[in-house]
Formats: C-alpha cells, structure tokens, sequence
C-alpha cells in the first residue's frame, strides 16, 4: 500500500487489529535499511513514541519510498524530533499483551 497524507484508519499505538490501515506517528528513523523481505520490501526501525526511553516498530517499505525518504531527510536535520511525521500503513502483526517487549511491531506503506 502507497502511504498517504490522511487516513481514517486506527492510531499504531493503541489497534491491535491486523490487516487494519492504521496511523503512525514518526519522532526518529534509523538511516538504513535494518532487513529486507522476500518481493522486494525492505525493514526500517522508526520510533513512534517518546514515552520513557522511547517505542520502536519495524517499518516495511518499498526501498525508495518516498515518504520514507522525506522521514530520513527530516531526521538528518534533527527536525522529526520536534515536528514528528505521520505515516499510514498497514498493521500487519497486533500489538501483543502477553510479550514483555511489545514494542516492535511491523506496518506495511
């Protein structure tokens, strides 16, 4: 799924549906590519929460996704921090009670 602008789907943080269009909003990107998926997706780890040390999720993608270009541009410059960004994606694994580490979760652009 392409990202886009506006959604009218769920917030990331608080679905635990799967397959469900969800909002996700972005304070920081790790600048590489963390995997790669068979079809020819790609895996970025972004934090999508500044509570304590931070919630992190995994983040699949089309190599040279546009919107995952202007989050890394934004994150060089230290912008996102402040001024996070919002992707819309596809929640593909629901957020799990019974982990202990229950923030590492994949959406799909």
């Amino acid at each position: 799924m392409e990202s886009s602008p506006a959604s009218n789907g769920s917030i990331f943080q608080t679905t635990h549906g799967q397959g469900k269009e969800v909002t996700m909003t972005v304070y920081d990107i790790y600048p590489e590519v963390v995997g790669e998926v068979e079809g020819g997706s790609v895996l970025y780890l972004v934090q999508y929460s500044n509570d304590g040390d931070g919630k992190f999720a995994v983040v699949e993608a089309k190599e040279n996704d546009k919107e995952i270009q202007k989050l890394m541009e934004q994150a060089s410059t230290e912008t996102l921090i402040d001024n996070p960004a919002t992707l819309v994606g596809t929640q593909l694994q629901p957020l799990s009670k019974k982990m202990l580490t229950t923030n590492l979760e994949i959406i799909e652009l």
